[in-house]
């Protein structure tokens, strides 16, 4: 949305983002006006994540309007709902994401090429990355910055974990801290880019992934 907004627009974010306070306190499930028809803002933002309507099918995303984000669902491997965050996309709405105010335990968004699971891990901070670095290496999103001991219990099985979370201060300080804590247990290694990872192009991420490659 550009330009300023309207009064009654204003005011529609205003109870919004006070509702947003609180986050998703209810079980985990989707909101029961979840739908798959998602607004123009919500599709403007997952393609210029790089995604298109078929990754959106793939991958479960949709849109609730009542809370004008789009959802991104997190299913385990019994296709069970076992987590789920809702993305703002109109400009001024705060916070960026809401999801369950709750522990994440050992939940984990785990994205595998077509070829298969690999045996590095590329540990990166949101969904929209994982999906798109997905497509090449095992991408595994910690649905933030810091890594829980369920989390890491379950990466400790690869043989390589390589950070690759945004640059910021955040992105920077929970990078080192998952290193540190996952090098007792394996392989180590990061990478360091200016852009989020779903910023960049296929190639891009073909290319930066094989400079970090173990040797």
């Amino acid at each position: 949305m550009k330009g300023k907004l309207t009064l009654t627009e204003l005011k529609e974010l205003n109870d919004l983002n006070e509702q947003a306070k609180y986050g998703l306190r209810e079980s985990i499930k989707l909101p029961a006006d979840f739908t798959t028809d998602i607004s123009l803002q919500g599709r403007l933002w997952l393609y210029k994540a790089g995604l298109s309507p078929s990754d959106w099918v793939k991958h479960g995303f949709g849109y609730s309007p009542s809370t004008r984000r789009v959802v991104l669902p997190v299913f385990n491997q019994a296709g069970e709902l076992v987590w789920q965050q809702h993305r703002a996309v109109i400009e001024g709405q705060t916070p960026k994401y809401l999801q369950p105010a709750r522990d994440k335990g050992d939940i984990l968004y785990v994205v595998n090429p077509d070829t298969g699971p690999t045996e590095r891990a590329i540990v990166v901070e949101d969904i929209l990355s994982a999906t798109r670095v997905g497509r090449h290496q095992t991408a595994i999103s910690i649905l933030g910055t810091k890594l829980s001991a369920g989390q890491a219990k379950r990466l400790a099985k690869f043989a390589e974990v390589t950070t690759w979370l945004d640059g910021d201060s955040a992105g920077l300080a929970g990078s080192k801290a998952i290193r540190k804590s996952m090098s007792l247990v394996t392989s180590v290694s990061n990478i360091q880019t200016d852009l989020d990872p779903k910023e960049y192009s296929d190639h891009e991420i073909r290319r930066i992934l094989c400079l970090t490659e173990a040797h």
